[in-house]
């Protein structure tokens, strides 16, 4: 569990796993980073802060002769990653290189092996990173396709912390009128009209909405949209989830029910990770295993951000209601053996057979993702839960400011609304964030960042 008790120490990981080969790069953060490789590299003497030095590592604990040449690094507090003293020794990558140097370092007096995350959490400690930012770095890590890579580097800029310091701004300007018309109020002073205390909170509120807003793309960006093949059995939902994906990876026979339960895949568009769902055909049955993939289907399609109902000539369309936002995309199948009078305009025809209709159908469910990533693309937007609750506290903070002020209630009342709306804020950077909350952050984060 990361202390901040525990900053004394030296921490050490490795940046490269056993046996990658090339180069690995261990590091070192702490007071006593440059004096604990002292023993053990043999141009010490030549180190200074940002300089890369080359040289031989040499110990009786390591080797009795040359245990590695290599290249080290020193960083000096504050002008460093994590705000400590920082060395970083880079070395050829072999699995017993690395092994060796790591178990001998840490049995130096004070050095200890990092948590995941610690680097990163010392980084916030010291003032590096607020805690909006120090998220983008677990998020960078994880990053699985081009947009979550953009996001989580647009992020590590400090794109939400620009967002959250001006709406801290728009905050506490009519709080700091506010809390000086009370003191002094004896004097019978007005700094400013009630309205145009509404006009800022109100201002803040609709600020928030457009972040609250983003929370559905932004968490679509880092887990993938969910595209679901819905139709009845038989209808073709598993030949085009295998043209979509290019491999056969779903079963596909003439028999009705051969898909008994879901099948995922991804595929990438637009630089976006989609998670593309084989299902079930929907029908009533009363065979028990057909019945629980049936039941599933429909529960995927409650999930769904993008159904795929597939219909045709032989096959009626499905009667389901779906989610209010979920996007719908009507497809006839099976156009090569024969086609049936459409009585609606919006509807993409394929042939598995002869790829009729296969690229326009690419083609609208890039459109779909391209207009949601447009219309976010320079602006903040949420990725996690966590951001999404303390905005949604300060926005109910915020409401009851705007309540306290039609009402007409003492200013005390509206100043207290907005002090929770801050400290709301608060959260987000890190400011007064608990430590339980700090340590599930951290720990989400790999060894050696």
């Amino acid at each position: 569990m990361l202390d901040a008790n525990l900053q004394n120490d030296t921490i050490i990981a490795i940046s490269t796993p056993p046996g990658v080969g090339g180069i690995a790069v261990i590091r070192l953060s702490g007071s006593q980073s440059k004096e604990i490789i002292k023993p053990f590299f043999n141009n010490y003497h030549r180190l200074k802060p940002r300089f890369a030095v080359f040289g031989k590592l040499i110990h009786p604990d390591l080797s009795n002769t040359v245990f590695d040449e290599c290249i080290v690094t020193y960083f000096k507090a504050p002008h460093s990653a994590t705000g400590q003293d920082i060395v970083e020794i880079s070395i050829h990558g072999g699995e017993y290189i690395q092994s060796k140097l790591l178990s001998v370092l840490v049995n130096q007096p004070s050095v200890r092996l990092a948590e995941p995350g610690e680097f990163t959490f010392r980084a916030f400690l010291s003032g590096k990173y607020d805690l909006s930012t120090a998220e983008s770095v677990a998020d960078l890590i994880h990053a699985r396709d081009e947009a979550s890579h953009a996001s989580a580097q647009k992020r590590m800029q400090g794109q939400l912390k620009k967002s959250i310091s001006a709406l801290k701004q728009m905050i506490r300007e009519p709080l700091t009128l506010i809390e000086a018309e009370l003191d002094f109020s004896d004097q019978e002073i007005e700094f400013i009209t009630l309205s145009e205390h509404k006009n800022a909170i109100i201002g803040a509120i609709r600020s928030i909405d457009k972040l609250l807003d983003s929370y559905h793309y932004g968490k679509r960006v880092f887990e993938g949209f969910r595209v679901v093949f819905a139709g009845r059995p038989n209808v073709g939902k598993s030949t085009l989830f295998n043209k979509l994906l290019g491999e056969e990876r779903a079963i596909v026979t003439n028999v009705p029910g051969t898909t008994r339960d879901t099948i995922e895949d991804t595929i990438s568009l637009f630089g976006h990770t989609l998670i593309l769902v084989d299902t079930a055909g929907i029908r009533e049955t009363e065979e028990e295993v057909e019945y629980f993939g049936v039941n599933r289907s429909q529960r995927e399609i409650e999930r769904a951000d993008i159904v795929l109902n597939l219909f045709s000539f032989d096959q009626k369309e499905l009667e389901i209601s779906y989610p209010q936002d979920t996007i719908v995309v009507n497809i006839q199948t099976k156009a090569d053996i024969s086609r049936q009078p459409l009585n609606k305009q919006e509807v993409i025809i394929v042939s598995t057979v002869t790829d009729e209709g296969i690229s326009t159908l690419r083609e609208t469910l890039t459109s779909f993702i391209s207009e949601l990533a447009n219309k976010y693309d320079e602006s903040a937007f949420l990725t996690n839960q966590r951001q999404t609750t303390s905005f949604q506290h300060c926005k109910i903070a915020l409401t009851g400011a705007l309540q306290a002020l039609n009402d007409e209630l003492g200013h005390e009342f509206i100043a207290s609304d907005l002090h929770e709306a801050l400290n709301a804020l608060s959260e987000l950077t890190g400011e007064t964030t608990p430590d339980d909350i700090l340590n599930e952050i951290f720990q989400k984060f790999c060894v050696g960042k």
